[in-house]
């Protein structure tokens, strides 16, 4: 497979998505390798800019299968998750706030709200999962010093 960060495979890929996009209006692009951090991004930017021309379905994929990966992982491995789970938390949480604040009908109002207090409520768990691996790593370094 060739390598897709290639300066010639991007803009074969660009140009991919550009047809797609305009034979269909969606893209058709099978998915393709992304970094973890690229597709937290990439779901950032779907977050804060609806109009945004990056494949959601294929990078929330993506996500969700290294997310499945991370039970056996390193620590350090499960943080650098659990940080970027953080920024599209809270990313979520005032999105659909915003989006409620403006909603024109209660249901959708309340729909909205939903949405946002439970991704507000998971915010505050991943926080909590952050705090605690914190605590532990600080526990078996104090462990760590009386033993020695």
């Amino acid at each position: 497979m060739a390598d897709p960060n290639t300066p010639t495979m991007q803009s074969e890929l660009l140009r991919q998505l550009i047809q797609s996009r305009t034979a269909s209006g969606k893209p058709t692009l099978p998915p393709q390798p992304i970094d973890a951090d690229e597709a937290a991004a990439q779901c950032l930017a779907l977050l804060t800019d609806p109009e945004s021309p990056v494949l959601p379905a294929e990078v929330f994929r993506e996500l969700a299968n290294r997310n499945a990966k991370l039970l056996g992982a390193p620590r350090e491995e499960i943080k650098a998750a659990l940080n970027r789970q953080v920024v599209l938390l809270e990313a979520a949480a005032t999105r659909f706030m915003s989006k409620a604040a403006i909603a024109a009908n209660v249901a959708h109002t309340c729909a909205l709200t939903k949405l946002s207090l439970s991704a507000s409520r998971s915010l505050v768990a991943t926080l909590g999962a952050l705090n605690s691996m914190e605590r532990d790593r600080a526990n078996e370094k104090a462990l760590d010093g009386s033993v020695a």
